[in-house]
């Protein structure tokens, strides 16, 4: 408002030229905002996570496969996927890795980062993406052959590292 607009003028805090002290403030304000954007990110995150894992132990139990999924993203964040659960193998049990997502605006978009990919890639057909649009708790599985026309090429001496993915209706 106009008084709160007056107070940063004249704190010296729109100059053309800021000193350092001033680019500072503004940094340390910057800061701040991204940390609560970050929390409420892996908040939401973590929600998701939770559903992945309440989702599996149902299926699970359908299946009759008497093992329970592991949230991996808890304690290794960089293993490439959030939760090991597992499908019917021909004699027992095999693992099956999710990465979890979550998204909570009209526009549903992923990113998917290329350790992720490489995960996925070399995991297929045992690998999954768990879309979860919040707060609705609406489900979208889709596996790496849904992904993988999105995928960026690496080209000159340039490496994708992530990539936004949106999903519109042709995903399942």
């Amino acid at each position: 408002n106009p008084n709160e607009a007056q107070c940063f003028e004249a704190a010296g805090l729109f100059v053309d030229m800021p000193t350092a002290e001033v680019l500072a403030w503004w940094d340390g304000l910057a800061q701040v905002a991204r940390a609560r954007e970050n929390d409420s990110k892996l908040q939401q995150g973590r929600e998701a996570e939770q559903l992945t894992l309440a989702f599996e132990r149902k299926r699970l139990a359908r299946l009759g496969i008497e093992r329970h999924p592991k949230w991996i993203a808890i304690e290794d964040n960089t293993a490439g996927y959030d939760v090991q659960s597992y499908d019917t193998g021909l004699t027992e049990p095999v693992s099956k890795l999710i990465e979890v997502k979550s998204c909570s605006r009209e526009l549903v978009q992923i990113f998917i980062t290329r350790n992720e990919w490489e995960t996925a890639i070399s995991s297929a057909p045992h690998y999954q993406f768990h879309v979860w649009l919040l707060p609705e708790k609406k489900l979208i599985e889709l596996s790496v052959n849904d992904i993988a026309p999105h995928i960026p090429q690496n080209q000159g001496h340039g490496i994708w590292q992530s990539v936004g993915v949106t999903l519109h209706q042709e995903f399942p």
